[in-house]
């Protein structure tokens, strides 16, 4: 009788230890899940950050050619910054279907555009008037800022 109550009591003991593993890799199981979890909600929150601080709030050129007005030997462009920062044109270039019109002087050669301001550029050509303008062909005029943001649009001479 002794024998079958140290055996009744060594199987109740090895079912306890049995009760005992699911218990703990459950456990382990939530600390790896808290874990992963701690992990991603730190990178999700520091690139939400970096995105609220960096691209959203990063200074943004729009530029908008406003008119062209075609003279004997040159073209004044009128130019608006409608950006969130202070813009410099650093190149202008007037194009013909044949390519960029050459032998220009631009004058201002670098124009800075504050917020919300209007500006004119004039390319002057070294040709006598009255000019190669052809009045029924549409002229392409291009406009490069310092951070290499181009700007472009059509008109007729």
């Amino acid at each position: 009788m002794h024998s079958q109550t140290y055996e009744y009591a060594m199987a109740s003991l090895a079912r306890g230890r049995r009760a005992v593993a699911p218990i703990v890799s459950a456990m382990l199981m939530v600390l790896v899940v808290v874990a992963a979890f701690s992990l991603i909600w730190a990178y999700t929150d520091s690139w939400v950050r970096s995105q609220r601080a960096g691209p959203a709030l990063a200074p943004t050129e729009r530029l908008l050619i406003e008119d062209a007005w075609f003279g004997s030997s040159n073209v004044t462009i009128y130019v608006s910054n409608w950006g969130r920062s202070p813009v410099v044109i650093v190149d202008v270039g007037v194009y013909n279907a044949s390519g960029r019109l050459t032998n220009a002087t631009v004058d201002p050669p670098r124009l800075t555009l504050g917020i919300g301001q209007l500006g004119a550029i004039t390319v002057t050509f070294a040709w006598d008037p009255p000019g190669p303008w052809d009045r029924n062909t549409a002229y392409r005029v291009m406009v490069v800022t310092e951070r290499g943001s181009v700007v472009e649009a059509w008109f007729k001479a």
